[in-house]
């Protein structure tokens, strides 16, 4: 294969050549996940693959859900498609959880905690989205420190439980 059709091939197969969706999460989908550990880079390669984006678009396909970012195919963030979020944190939460189970020990994030943390997260989003900082306020208030890497980490784990749980229903 020449080289010139093996650029061809990966700039297709990202996504960054030929036809784009017309909306932010059918780009998402298309790809099935976007790295998003740094949140703007992440809005601009989902904008990039998306006929027309504005970062405005973008910021309400996450804001409005159709874009979920979520721990899905490793401990860190990814954009995915709502639809994809809870088979693909059912399917990948038994091994990242048991890759971090050894950082759950050092930062004393123990079976109490984690389902003192899980009801705090469940009543924090009964009545919809929370962002981080709601998250982890709820959190405090039920009693559960959030310093450190605490909280991204109690994110996680409230992410993969309660898909795991609606995947099994």
């Amino acid at each position: 294969m020449l080289a010139d059709e093996l650029v061809r091939r990966r700039m297709v197969a990202q996504r960054l050549w030929g036809r784009h969706p017309r909306r932010p999460e059918e780009a998402v989908r298309a790809l099935l996940g976007v790295q998003a550990q740094d949140h703007r880079p992440a809005r601009w390669a989902v904008g990039q693959r998306t006929e027309g984006a504005t970062d405005a678009a973008v910021r309400r396909a996450i804001a409005e859900g159709r874009i979920v970012r979520t721990h899905v195919l490793r401990p860190t963030w990814h954009l995915v498609h709502r639809d994809d979020a809870r088979w693909l944190l059912a399917l990948t939460a038994p091994r990242i959880l048991a890759r971090v189970a050894s950082r759950h020990r050092q930062l004393g994030l123990d079976g109490g905690v984690r389902r003192r943390a899980l009801r705090a997260i469940e009543r924090a989003v009964a009545a919809g989205p929370r962002t981080r900082e709601e998250v982890g306020e709820a959190l405090v208030a039920a009693g559960v420190d959030t310093d450190g890497q605490r909280l991204p980490h109690l994110l996680m784990v409230g992410a993969r439980a309660r898909h795991r749980e609606r995947a099994a229903a």
